[in-house]
C-alpha cells in the first residue's frame, strides 16, 4: 500500500489539511475528492470533500512538508 498524497494550506492563520482519495476528470476539468481536516493536525473535523481546480489553486494546497505526520492518515 503507498502512503496517501497529503497536501496543506493556511487560509486566514488557520491550517487545513486534505488526505487526496483519488481526482475525476471531467468536462469542466479535475476534481480532487478526499478529505480535510480543519482545526490542526490533531484536533478537529475530517469533513469527505470534493474541491474544484479552480478552487485548489485559490485555496493554494501545496504538498504536505517533509517530516510533517498528521495522526490518522499516515
Amino acid at each position: 500500500m503507498t502512503a496517501p498524497q497529503i497536501f496543506e494550506s493556511t487560509d486566514d492563520g488557520y491550517s487545513y489539511y486534505f488526505r487526496l482519495d483519488e481526482i475525476e476528470e471531467g468536462t469542466d476539468g479535475r476534481v480532487y475528492v478526499g478529505v480535510t481536516r480543519s482545526g490542526g493536525i490533531t484536533k478537529g473535523t475530517d469533513t469527505p470533500v470534493r474541491i474544484t481546480e479552480e478552487n485548489w489553486r485559490r485555496e493554494g494546497w501545496r504538498t504536505l512538508r517533509p517530516g510533517k505526520r498528521v495522526p490518522g492518515w499516515h
